[in-house]
């Protein structure tokens, strides 16, 4: 069951980011009939924010659990290989940092505003910085993962960008032989 757990947590990640997919598309599509129709509804640009950010904060953490998010591996690839996991290990811990962060300080948000109420809508603006809070967690729970896996390092993304028959370049520009 244990091992089931992340395929089961990125279905419903995925599942939750097609709902609010979903409730954006709705929620801009009446405002803008309902303005057409010269009776706006006030509330629809208010909700359309707050889905975006939760749309926001879904799409960081499904890619991160996918590990399609951008990776920048220039100066990595730059070390030499046997520097390259210890790197990356750098590179995880900053990441749990971050995450770490994130969560600290979004928590602070939604505590500071959890009394003020929203403009158009009967519920606390708070609900705008929850999206933080649980992607922060998710990143730091992610960086963690990521540093404990066996090879302590990612795999390299030269085969998953379908480039691995592609020379490596060689710090002269020349392609490797």
């Amino acid at each position: 069951m244990l091992q089931r757990l992340p395929g089961l947590i990125d279905r419903a990640l995925a599942l939750a980011s097609m709902a609010v997919v979903a409730l954006l598309l709705i929620c801009v599509l009446l405002g803008v009939f309902t303005r057409a129709a010269g009776e706006p509804l006030i509330w629809t640009d208010e909700v359309a924010r707050l889905l975006m950010v939760w749309l926001a904060c879904l799409g960081w953490t499904l890619a991160s659990r996918r590990r399609s998010h951008i990776r920048v591996r220039y100066f990595l690839d730059k070390l030499p290989l046997s520097w390259q996991p210890q790197a990356e290990r750098v590179m995880q811990a900053a990441i749990v940092l971050f995450g770490v962060l994130t969560t600290w300080y979004a928590a602070d948000l939604v505590e500071r505003n959890w009394e003020i109420e929203a403009t158009s809508l009967a519920f606390s603006i708070s609900w705008m910085y929850v999206p933080l809070v649980l992607a922060g967690v998710a990143t730091a729970a992610q960086g963690v993962a990521e540093a404990l896996r066996p090879e302590h390092r990612a795999p390299p993304m030269r085969a998953a960008a379908g480039m691995d028959d592609v020379a490596p370049v060689t710090p002269a520009g020349k392609g490797v032989e």
